[in-house]
């Protein structure tokens, strides 16, 4: 009896400390998007990394996160959030870009004999502020790191269980063999 507690206990153990493990992953995905992302993090993953930019340059865009528990806030791209196991959901919002026009100004010159008015073009910087992105965002997620198995808590779970049944198994075994 008290050795099918040392293998029980044993066994527990490795659980336990195979659920703890993570380790460094050499993944990354690139998503392009115009409206809408959602991202779906597994519960393996322990952290991962997703930057959010726009390519054009003139061009300043602002996306909402919402966070699995439901949570949101408004961010100016670039970004770079870190995430959680966990269903995340990105939504382009607006952007804001600068542009020029031209407009046609009427001066006046003092000169010694008389006023001369003359119209001059000049160009005046506008910023325009679109209440719907027109351009795609790019979305690039990098994990950091992940457990060893595919479900921790559960591998947690059953390796404290299977620990503790170990530990009352071998201690029965120990008493039945005192008597």
């Amino acid at each position: 009896m008290r050795w099918l507690g040392s293998l029980l206990l044993a066994i527990g153990v490795a659980f336990l400390g195979i659920s703890l493990v993570t380790f460094s992953v050499p993944y990354s995905y690139t998503y392009s998007f115009s409206n809408t992302l959602t991202v779906d993090v597994p519960s393996f993953v322990q952290l991962s990394e997703l930057k959010v930019y726009i390519n054009s340059t003139n061009v300043t865009g602002y996306v909402e996160v919402i966070e699995p528990d439901g949570l949101s806030h408004v961010s100016e791209l670039p970004v770079v959030l870190y995430l959680h196991p966990g269903n995340w959901t990105l939504k382009l919002l607006y952007e804001r870009y600068v542009t020029e026009r031209f407009e046609v100004v009427n001066y006046t010159v003092s000169t010694n004999c008389t006023n001369v008015t003359t119209q001059k073009v000049i160009k005046v910087p506008e910023v325009v502020n679109s209440t719907k992105a027109v351009i795609n965002a790019t979305a690039e997620l990098r994990v950091l790191q992940a457990y060893a198995v595919g479900n921790p808590e559960a591998f947690k779970a059953l390796g404290f269980a299977l620990t503790l049944l170990g530990v009352l198994t071998y201690a029965a075994g120990y008493l039945k063999g005192k008597r």
